[in-house]
Parts: structure tokens; C-alpha cells; sequence
């Protein structure tokens, strides 16, 4: 049976989401293939809204430092020091080091977790 609309937005509500990351292939469920080197480091201290539709939207679009030699291809999504878990994106290429602003899937908007 599908989870409510209401039970969705209550679990959304229940749980910690506070910083962003990127990662180079697909992350498993620890977050592995997190971009590192350079000046690169989590967007931390992020707010997420409360939920709606199933979906919680980061209240700020965050920009992240990427070392050169790098291909983003995933955001993951953490409360804490917890993985959460994460969404594709399009795949950019970084020949020299620059910077990464997070949209929500899909590459519009700002991040945001959703239980569908």
C-alpha cells in the first residue's frame, strides 16, 4: 500500500537534512565517491523547509567549491554526520578548479528531498 500524502510529509518533517555534497559516481548508502581535494567541502548549515506534496525544499541554493581534474554526477543529501541519501545530476566537467551550484533533480530550483 502507498504511503499517504500525510505520512510522507510527517516522515519528511521527522528527519534531519542539513548539508550537501557532491560525489563522482554513485554514492552507497556512507556517501562514498564524495569529491575531495582542493578547497572542496560539504555545504553545511543548510535549512530545509517543512514539508509539502512530499517534498522538502532547501531554503538557499548553495555553491560549492570543485577542484580541477573532477566530474560532479551526484548530490547526496546528509542530517548530520548521517548519510541520507542522494539524486543524479548532469554530469559537469571541471578541467580547472570552480565552483557548483546545487539544483534540485532534474538541474531547476533549489535541492530538495522528496518521498514519492
Amino acid at each position: 500500500m502507498p504511503m499517504t500524502l500525510t505520512e510522507r510529509n510527517r516522515i519528511l518533517d521527522a528527519t534531519t537534512y542539513d548539508s550537501i555534497s557532491l560525489h563522482t559516481a554513485a554514492p552507497d548508502d556512507s556517501g562514498s565517491n564524495e569529491v575531495s581535494g582542493g578547497t572542496y567541502a560539504r555545504a553545511t548549515g543548510l535549512t530545509f523547509g517543512a514539508a509539502s506534496n512530499g517534498r522538502r525544499t532547501a531554503t538557499t541554493q548553495p555553491v560549492l567549491n570543485v577542484p580541477g581534474g573532477t566530474t560532479v554526477t551526484h548530490i547526496g543529501i546528509w542530517g548530520g554526520s548521517t548519510f541520507r541519501g542522494y539524486y543524479d545530476a548532469t554530469d559537469e566537467i571541471f578541467a580547472a578548479d570552480g565552483t557548483y551550484k546545487v539544483t534540485g533533480p532534474g538541474g531547476a530550483g533549489n535541492p530538495y528531498v522528496e518521498l514519492t
